[in-house]
């Protein structure tokens, strides 16, 4: 039950993020609402929608797609998947991502250990297959 409530945190998060982002590009593109939806084929309601994250709306992958190529971003930018410096251009990863990732390579740490240990005890186990 908690991963079901989770997932929807998630979808939600999602959602803002992707909404704040889109007005933000826009607007640093020098573009109305209206002006956006004319080069998507889209309405300026929908357009209105997206930035607003409400009635659950995220744009389709298609439209997904038109942002980042009008917006210059890219998708997983304007999806929250990837933070991007829009000052220096720079991208890093997003804090949820360096979460899963630091995961990762503690796992990869702990796995080295063990792997260094079971070397070891091979090791003391064939020294001792040598002495007798």
């Amino acid at each position: 039950m908690g991963k079901r409530q989770e997932s929807r945190v998630t979808e939600f998060e999602m959602k803002s993020i992707t909404g704040k982002r889109i007005k933000k590009l826009r607007e640093r593109a020098g573009l109305s609402q209206a002006e956006l939806a004319h080069e998507m084929k889209i309405s300026q309601a929908l357009v209105s929608h997206y930035e607003r994250s409400d009635q659950g709306r995220l744009p389709t992958t298609e439209n997904i797609i038109k942002l980042a190529r009008i917006l210059r971003t890219s998708s997983d930018y304007l999806l929250g998947l990837e933070d991007i410096d829009l000052e220096s251009g720079e991208k890093t990863q997003c804090g949820r991502c360096k979460r899963v990732l630091g995961k990762l390579y503690g796992i990869r740490s702990v796995a080295k250990v063990i792997s260094g240990e079971l070397s070891d005890l091979e090791k003391m186990t064939d020294q001792g297959k040598n002495k007798a």
